[in-house]
């Protein structure tokens, strides 16, 4: 599986990258959307998973999913976030 990792925290971004890889997937780490637009559109549909989280600069992490989605629904997603429970809850509802 090709599995695209979205943080700008390079720390969550090698360990992230490190399991991934040790359980046989191929990754792409990238640091903004940007960088992950450019890296789906380079790897022309052959991305499986994205992994981002939702809070980053510029453009949060949901937005870029539902821009993402639109063009690309193939992709499977999962969010992740260091904001407490509570307020990742409310984000993602109202994000959804």
């Amino acid at each position: 599986m090709r599995v695209l990792v979205l943080d700008d925290d390079p720390f969550i971004i090698e360990i992230l990258g490190k399991f991934l890889t040790r359980s046989g997937h191929t990754v792409i780490k990238v640091t903004d959307t940007d960088q992950a637009r450019n890296k789906i559109h380079e790897y022309q549909g052959s991305i499986d998973l994205l992994i981002s989280d939702i809070c980053l600069p510029g453009e949060s992490g949901i937005l870029f999913i539902e821009k993402l989605k639109q063009q690309y629904p193939y992709i499977d997603v999962v969010l992740m976030t260091g904001l407490s429970d509570i307020i990742a809850s409310d984000v993602l509802i109202k994000g959804a």
